[in-house]
């Protein structure tokens, strides 16, 4: 079987599919149980990555823009792939052959006012690329039970036709050591045992109200 996997968003640094991405990339690369496939990678100019059983294709065809839609199904018409993988919402609108997608979350369907700027339409041109990508794909693979749940609830999608598989843990994060330097660096911040650490990039100050709102500490 051939599958290719797009991996085109690793030209986007700092955002949340780009880390899924460079996960799904090198725990393929890494791993011995594809030896029975034909695993060919849609990667941006620049990807340095060298594997024996796998095929890197350059692809600078930017993301999520109508260039996308408009050129992406002639160049996988070349490929000839029999699944293809697309790692976000919007499947290329001509595509037509076997094709599964990851959505990641519907946060900007559930909380448009996320956008900022003219929400109501950007949450509803959203929400129609959306089920019009799920319609047309063979799968659709989400990262939670929570995500799942929305997709069911909100887009009414068949449950049978999502699967979740959960993202694995990247090697970077591990157990700290319970070393003097550890101790050392919490003392100069003051910070005591035990503690909550928070990564937000949208709108920090609504991220604790909701945090505060609903939490016990």
């Amino acid at each position: 079987m051939k599958i290719v996997i797009d991996a085109r968003f690793l030209s986007v640094p700092g955002m949340g599919i780009t880390s899924y991405i460079e996960g799904l990339t090198n725990g393929i690369i890494d791993s011995k149980e594809h030896l029975n496939d034909e695993y060919v990678f849609l990667v941006p100019s620049g990807f340095e990555r060298q594997n024996k059983n796998i095929k890197f294709e350059t692809s600078n065809i930017p993301v999520v823009t109508m260039k996308q839609h408009l050129m992406m199904p002639f160049y996988l018409q070349r490929l000839k792939p029999d699944v293809y993988h697309y790692p976000h919402f919007d499947l290329p609108f001509a595509y037509k052959t076997i094709s599964v997608i990851t959505i990641h979350d519907l946060k900007y369907i559930k909380f448009p006012e996320l956008f900022y700027r003219r929400s109501k339409e950007k949450s509803f041109i959203m929400r129609a690329v959306m089920k019009n990508s799920i319609k047309r794909s063979k799968k659709v693979i989400t990262v939670s039970e929570s995500t799942k749940y929305d997709i069911v609830n909100i887009l009414k999608v068949s449950p049978d036709k999502i699967e979740v598989i959960y993202e694995s843990c990247d090697s970077y994060f591990r157990v700290l050591s319970t070393s003097r330097n550890n101790v050392n660096v919490l003392e100069k911040l003051g910070i005591k045992l035990p503690f909550t650490s928070l990564l937000e990039y949208i709108d920090l100050t609504r991220t604790y109200a909701a945090f505060w709102r609903h939490s016990s500490i």
